[in-house]
């Protein structure tokens, strides 16, 4: 039997959020070492001390990534080159899912809402059941 081992990262769990994400990876433990160890050579490469893709995408004022001649489309594409190899070549399986807090509280009532558990609650179980 193979042990398996999963990461989870969540976006849009504060409450002024719109959208709640979970998303992450299986791998084997072997696997995730591997993982962890090129992920963090590759930081070190480019120069990135915390990497939030929302943050590293929109060049965040309050981020590293600020300076957008230093983090130009070209570079961020490489950087996500890098990373999306890595990620593919170490993990089993990737996933995601997400919620619109809207919708979500629109479509189920508060009984089916308080049975459900909230917006993250949700999700990660979605995630789980794929």
């Amino acid at each position: 039997m193979a042990a398996l081992t999963a990461y989870f990262d969540d976006s849009g769990t504060h409450d002024d959020s719109a959208t709640v994400v979970v998303a992450g990876f299986v791998s084997s433990a072997q696997q995730w070492r591997r993982f962890t160890r090129e992920w963090n050579k590759a930081k070190a490469e480019y120069g990135i001390t915390d990497f939030h893709f929302a943050q590293f995408l929109a060049n965040n004022k309050d981020t590293e990534f600020a300076d957008k001649k230093k983090w130009n489309d070209v570079r961020k594409a490489n950087v996500l080159r890098r990373l999306r190899s890595i990620a593919f070549t170490h993990s089993i399986h990737a996933f995601s899912c997400s919620v619109n807090r809207r919708d979500y509280d629109e479509v189920f009532s508060d009984s089916i809402r308080e049975e459900l558990g909230g917006h993250f609650t949700w999700t990660v179980r979605a995630v789980l059941g794929f």
